[in-house]
């Protein structure tokens, strides 16, 4: 697997369409209309390099929302290139406004770069014309405020900055979004109206993949603001908590015992009566480690647990809002319960979502437990 700086690099399958697509428009309308002496074989060699070149250009825009969040302390887990571009996938959210900005910036400023470098050569080279044509599109593009898109996190930290709240600021920016995005889908029904097919399906496609996104953004933020009730209602109690692991478990009976049997995303890790000495976090069939170690001869659970930070957990007499905003912030499924060092519990995002359904229309507090 290619990997940059750490960062693997992952092609889906919608990325070879793209690439065969663009070649094929650029072999049998924009070449030929330019070179119309040139060879079969150069004119592939030109259309398909120009199109590798296309995703190059996205590819260092990813990596320099990587090389900043990394900066900044946190963990790309990869980049994946796809039909419409490409996404660097980092692991939380954004603890401050200042650190999104930067972050958020750096993919346009790169795209500005390259623009600004290939710009220079138009006049003796059509490929640099048309690339620098393609990253501005990319720069304009990137800067509409709409998430996932630059331009929707740059409102965002902005908006954050102004009003204090990442959630007020979060929600404040997809209704912006929304509306935006439904300008985009008007536009791309216009011009299929029009018969300019391509441009006009591209938007229509476009507008309803950022539509579902900032849909799905905006209901989490609601689902926060709306919950009320402790977290000890529906927490899973550690009595209940038949996954617990000892620091002395086998990796090889971990494996057979608890990753087969229940396949858990995460798994505490307790000496002493529950006391809490750290997790094992599950990555698919391999253990995701903090330092990248891998399962060795001999090796136990306390060779590869993780400790618990700070934004994993919360108390039980915590409020259910304040665990959602972690996982929120932490992009994961799961807090653990704490009173102190001792492990009281874990509570699931699944159970959040199913306590909604038993919540007082009049009071909006739980009033049948989930366990």
């Amino acid at each position: 697997m290619l990997k940059i700086r750490g960062i693997p690099i992952k092609f889906h399958l919608a990325w070879y369409v793209a690439i065969v697509l663009i070649s094929l428009s650029l072999a049998s309308s924009f070449f030929p209309s330019r070179y119309p002496d040139i060879s079969k074989g150069a004119l592939w060699t030109m259309s398909i390099g120009t199109a590798l070149f296309i995703y190059l250009s996205v590819l260092l825009h990813e990596l320099a929302h990587a090389i900043v969040a990394q900066r900044a302390g946190m963990t790309v887990k990869k980049i994946t290139m796809h039909f419409f571009g490409g996404l660097a996938e980092i692991d939380q959210e954004f603890k401050d406004y200042g650190t999104e900005f930067k972050v958020a910036m750096a993919g346009p400023l790169l795209s500005l770069a390259l623009f600004i470098g290939l710009s220079l050569f138009y006049k003796s080279s059509v490929i640099c014309l048309y690339l620098a044509t393609i990253n501005l599109i990319l720069i304009c593009f990137n800067m509409t405020p709409v998430f996932p898109l630059d331009g929707g996190r740059i409102l965002r930290a902005i908006l954050w900055r102004a009003y204090g709240d990442m959630l007020r600021a979060t929600e404040t920016a997809v209704v912006i979004a929304a509306r935006l995005t439904y300008g985009i889908m008007a536009l791309g029904l216009f011009l299929v109206i029009k018969q300019n097919y391509n441009w006009g399906i591209w938007l229509l496609i476009l507008g309803f993949y950022l539509l579902t996104i900032n849909r799905g953004i905006y209901k989490q933020v609601k689902g926060i603001d709306s919950l009320e009730g402790s977290i000890h209602d529906v927490m899973v109690p550690v009595e209940k908590v038949i996954m617990v692991l000892s620091t002395d478990l086998p990796l090889s009976d971990f494996y057979r015992q608890y990753c087969v049997i229940y396949g858990l995303p995460v798994y505490p890790v307790c000496v002493n009566n529950h006391n809490i000495a750290g997790y094992v976090a599950v990555d698919g069939k391999s253990i995701a480690l903090g330092e990248g170690v891998k399962s060795a001869e001999g090796a136990t659970i306390a060779d590869v647990m993780i400790s618990v930070p700070e934004e994993d957990s919360v108390t039980p007499h915590s409020k259910l809002r304040e665990a959602f905003e972690k996982m929120f912030f932490t992009r994961k499924n799961y807090v653990f319960v704490c009173e102190g060092n001792r492990l009281c519990g874990i509570l699931w995002r699944d159970a959040i979502v199913r306590s909604r359904a038993a919540l007082d229309p009049v009071t909006g507090k739980i009033v049948d437990a989930v366990s």
